[in-house]
């Protein structure tokens, strides 16, 4: 009897082994990593480095079987970038990834013992570092080279620069044109974004900018269609609405944003200290024309403005 008992008890830790290590088998792998990624706004832009930084992940070695990647798009205001960046830090995310200067801000100042990578910031520059806990890639281009090519193109008198007071990058691109509108021998006219809905009321220009602003990329679709109205050439420091009808854009193409990001994440992750790791200026600028709109409002592009792009919209 007691020799048919232990064969029934080795039996049944047999099967019960076998049993719990089909149940592990048959578990899903869960991530190893978990990073939280917050945008400045739902916008084009911000949207293409996205893509690229999970492709990027993924050729590192690191898609989703290794990372768990949690994406916030926060309206935006202050207030949302904020609460977003208190978020993940209540979750506890092993890493902080931002796109667009007033994210990242709200992401150093939360989650300062955090890990952060960011990309899309204009002037990165300006950002407190002094943790040593953050890197990433900047995203300016000359702000008065696009003026100027802007310039070349319609040859206004009045130049209206079109920004969002809550964007701390974009005041300093506005205040940046604005004293150096001597330059390009025009006057300058700062014109605050309103908000969201609502149609933004441009004075006596006969040319506009646009700033880096998401609260004005979210609503491009409302901005271009006064300017098409005013017959109003745009020309923009951020990319995404090329298609939409701004005529010259003039951007950090969002392919290498994205990749930068992902490539610092994946050192990151690999034991290298963010302050290893210094901050990228962007090597590829895109240079897009919308000939088709360009058309439409009578304007003659220069041949010389033409050959520098790197995308012609007919």
């Amino acid at each position: 009897m007691k020799r048919t008992g232990c064969k029934r008890y080795l039996l049944l830790l047999i099967v019960f082994v076998l049993l719990s290590t089909a149940v592990m088998n048959s578990r899903p792998a869960e991530a190893q990593t978990t990073i939280g990624v917050i945008m400045t706004g739902d916008i084009a832009y911000y949207r293409s480095i996205h893509e690229a930084f999970v492709s990027e992940m993924a050729a590192q070695g690191l898609g989703s079987n290794q990372c768990e990647i949690l994406v916030q798009k926060p309206a935006p205001n202050l207030m949302s970038w904020t609460n977003a960046a208190r978020k993940f830090v209540a979750y506890d995310v092993d890493l902080l990834v931002t796109y667009g200067m007033s994210a990242t801000l709200a992401g150093i100042k939360e989650g300062s013992q955090t890990p952060l990578v960011f990309a899309g910031v204009y002037y990165p520059h300006t950002l407190d570092l002094d943790s040593g806990n953050a890197t990433g890639i900047g995203s300016k281009v000359p702000i008065l080279t696009i003026v100027q090519r802007l310039k070349g193109l319609s040859n206004f008198s009045n130049l209206g620069v079109l920004f969002n007071r809550a964007e701390k990058d974009t005041v300093l691109q506005a205040n940046s044109i604005r004293d150096s509108q001597a330059a390009y021998q025009a006057q300058c006219v700062l014109v605050a974004f309103r908000k969201k809905g609502e149609d933004p009321v441009l004075p006596a220009v006969d040319a506009l900018l646009l700033t880096t602003s998401a609260q004005v990329m979210a609503d491009i679709d409302r901005v271009l269609a006064v300017t098409r109205r005013g017959r109003i050439p745009t020309a923009s420091a951020i990319g995404g609405a090329e298609a939409d009808g701004v005529v010259l854009t003039i951007a950090a193409d969002p392919q290498e944003q994205g990749q930068t990001a992902a490539r610092k994440v994946a050192q990151i992750l690999g034991g290298v200290s963010p302050t290893q790791l210094p901050v990228d200026l962007p090597k590829r600028i895109q240079v897009v024309i919308n000939l088709k709109e360009a058309n439409a409002l009578g304007l003659k592009v220069p041949f010389e403005l033409l050959s520098s792009a790197t995308r012609i919209i007919k």
